[in-house]
């Protein structure tokens, strides 16, 4: 027989944690069925937060979190970025971008939230071991157009959340 200590028999046990993980993956659940009943994130409405703009760097770091945040980069020597979107909505707009070199590397995170890249039409995203969980990666710019196609490589991590790559 085991004898159980007071102080043991009040605190929580498994089945706490376990009906408070049931609680968080029903809320995820839910809000990747109301994100996708609505379509896609993606459009060219301004956000309502404030337009930030960076230029002359070769990384570019961008964060949403709990909030619509819009980011506009006009780099001519572009190597990387970094975004991050937590209950928020993130675009990173690198169209007017030019990359130093022939390659460049995209970190996308997205929990609870959606992330929106734009790239150049002479970019080709290619993601390769990408996580997505109760959420999803969508990447429609996996071809670059134009003689001189630079590529972009995509690091992306999604949780009950979406991240689009869009020309």
């Amino acid at each position: 027989m085991t004898n159980i200590d007071a102080n043991d028999a009040s605190r929580p046990g498994i089945g706490a944690a376990l009906i408070a993980f049931a609680i968080f993956a029903g809320i995820c659940a839910g809000s990747v069925a109301l994100a996708r009943r609505h379509g896609t994130f993606y459009d060219d409405a301004q956000p309502d937060g404030p337009v930030a703009a960076a230029s002359g760097t070769e990384k570019v770091e961008a964060q949403a979190v709990m909030r619509d945040a819009r980011y506009v980069s006009d780099s001519q020597e572009f190597h990387s970025a970094d975004l991050v979107a937590i209950a928020g909505r993130g675009v990173l707009d690198l169209s007017a971008a030019r990359m130093k070199g022939n390659s460049g590397k995209l970190d996308i995170v997205a929990i609870a939230g959606a992330a929106i890249v734009k790239v150049p039409p002479d970019w080709a995203v290619m993601s390769a071991d990408n996580v997505a969980a109760l959420g999803a990666i969508e990447n429609h710019a996996k071809q670059g157009a134009g003689p001189d196609v630079k590529t972009v490589h995509l690091d992306a991590f999604v949780l009950a959340g979406r991240i689009d790559v869009v020309h």
